[in-house]
């Protein structure tokens, strides 16, 4: 594998309508040779979480795992989509200051460009 390649990781939670935004984004992602997709966290330049906001718990855990993908060292990017973002997008820069982006679903079709920016790529 290619050095330059972004290493794309996936944590989906929640519903299967959470297992298809997922997949639209690794849809997305996979029209683009410089990104690549890994299984361990530990491995991945880019982490995005895709969270689900319906009962309490389903919050807890989102919120247990950005925290918890926060903490790795060194720290990937981290995107943060879906039902959290939606349901209270304002404060969360604040609680999740590691957190790249939260993106909302009109977002989607959008996410090589905002990964690029992230990155600081231009001209793809």
């Amino acid at each position: 594998m290619e050095e330059s390649k972004i290493k794309v990781g996936f944590i989906s939670l929640g519903c299967d309508k959470n297992r298809v935004d997922t997949e639209f984004v690794i849809s997305n992602l996979s029209m683009f040779d410089c990104f690549e997709f890994v299984a361990g966290k530990d491995k991945a330049d880019l982490i995005i979480i895709n969270t689900c906001a319906f009962l309490a718990s389903a919050r807890d855990e989102a919120s247990s795992v950005i925290k918890e993908m926060s903490k790795l060292k060194p720290t990937p990017k981290i995107i943060v989509m879906g039902c959290l973002p939606m349901l209270k997008r304002e404060g969360l820069e604040k609680a999740y200051p590691k957190v790249s982006r939260f993106l909302v679903p009109q977002d989607y079709h959008n996410i090589a460009n905002i990964v690029f920016e992230i990155f600081g790529i231009k001209n793809i």
